[in-house]
């Protein structure tokens, strides 16, 4: 597909406002006085800083995408999609940036100028940037790739860490942070309120979202600490920074490949993982095309008696996700008939999805997670067996040693 985006100008003056809203003459703005009160402006259109602004544009670009033949996903409402004949075109919009994805340039083209006819537009071309993300792709290849080596950069420079001596994992192996490692004292809380934690923890956050899936894990631990965080806590900080520093080129690569499913999912999970209250640590991770499109990395909500409980509320949380995937993929054109393979390394777990008979350990948990069976059976889903040191999704459940991390990070499509 060729890849162009618009961006919307003043998109939310466009949309028109359903509410009686009034605001203050602006300054400079000259107004006659009348008896002791001043004018005020009632608003016949949005604008930037009330409420129900983006609404209200959200509104009207759904409304003009109508009127030029898109129809929104049901899954995901920022997603549209144009299907005539053999010339399908796909939007997915992030407030006042679109996309257009379509085989047809002609398509392509008659989407911009029905846009211009409604909306002031700038046109940027073929598609390089997304939010910041540097897009490159090699057509003899036939790969997409997705890095964030400008962001890094800042970062390293934004808390000085980019002289530092580079490290080769997120996280030294074995590691296992917990809240005693939090201030005690009143010289210690004092000193961490001078060091900047929750806002380099949230800068990492949004790498680990867009790009960088070998960090989600060494972010997600980096999370539970942001109301409390201690001198280790920072420690652990400046080492993923340091770890960045070394894999700044990374890219996430997407490329073809053989398989007939339109995508796989690997679950994994770390019983009692949290030293804090032992709760385990949930990963999954979709790859379309060899590279990953959609991971997790986060506590379990209950603690699990068993590493057959864990790995199997894991597959049943991933399976959630799954179906999501799958009722994206059937809403943009694609034929999802054929079941999409769950892969397990638990053997146990795989046969308490498949053969619900054997769960004589099984019986306390909640009925909300058997849904699985169902999907199993009804064949959207088909669980499978993987060897443990190559269940791409271990790498969202704790600190690997770096010969493990690496290769496991090489299946996630991060290449140099």
């Amino acid at each position: 597909m060729e890849l162009e985006s618009v961006d919307i100008s003043t998109a939310f003056l466009n949309g028109e406002i359903d509410a009686e809203v009034y605001m203050k003459l602006p300054e400079g703005l000259e107004a006659d006085v009348v008896g002791s009160k001043s004018w005020a402006l009632r608003l016949l259109k949005g604008i930037y800083g009330i409420k129900q602004g983006p609404r209200i544009w959200s509104m009207k670009l759904h409304k003009v995408l109508t009127e030029i033949g898109f129809q929104r996903l049901q899954c995901d409402h920022s997603v549209f999609v144009y299907q005539r004949d053999d010339v399908r075109v796909i939007i997915p919009v992030h407030v006042d940036d679109l996309i257009i994805a379509s085989k047809s340039k002609e398509a392509i083209l008659y989407v911009k100028t029905e846009l211009k006819k409604r909306f002031k537009i700038h046109d940027q071309g073929p598609t390089t940037q997304i939010l910041g993300i540097k897009l490159e792709r090699d057509r003899t290849n036939r790969t997409i790739s997705l890095s964030q080596p400008a962001y890094i950069q800042n970062l390293l420079e934004d808390y000085r860490m980019d002289e530092a001596d580079p490290a080769f994992t997120p996280m030294p192996d074995g590691m296992r942070l917990s809240s005693k490692m939090s201030p005690v004292t009143a010289s210690e809380v004092k000193r961490m309120k001078q060091i900047p934690y929750r806002e380099a923890v949230g800068r990492l956050l949004y790498l680990s979202i867009a790009t960088r899936p070998d960090i989600a894990y060494a972010v997600g631990v980096l999370c539970r600490f942001n109301s409390n965080p201690g001198e280790p806590h920072w420690n652990a900080v400046q080492h993923l920074l340091r770890y960045l520093k070394h894999t700044i080129n990374l890219k996430l690569v997407y490329s073809p490949t053989s398989s007939p499913d339109l995508f796989e999912t690997h679950s994994d999970a770390d019983l009692s993982g949290n030293p804090d209250n032992s709760r385990s640590t949930a990963g999954h991770v979709i790859s379309v095309g060899n590279g990953a499109v959609l991971w997790g990395s986060r506590l379990q909500k209950h603690v699990s008696l068993s590493s057959t409980e864990s790995e199997y509320t894991t597959a049943a949380a991933t399976g959630c996700e799954m179906m999501w995937m799958r009722y994206f993929l059937e809403e943009i054109g694609y034929d999802t008939s054929s079941a999409s393979p769950l892969f397990l390394d638990s053997a146990s777990a795989l046969q308490v999805v498949k053969n619900p008979e054997h769960q004589s350990t099984m019986k306390h948990v909640h009925r909300s997670h058997h849904w699985i069976r169902d999907h199993v059976e009804e064949g959207d889903i088909r669980v499978q067996h993987v060897r443990s040191n190559e269940n791409t999704a271990d790498i969202f459940t704790k600190p690997l040693g770096r010969t493990k991390f690496e290769y496991l990070r090489g299946k996630l499509g991060l290449r140099h």
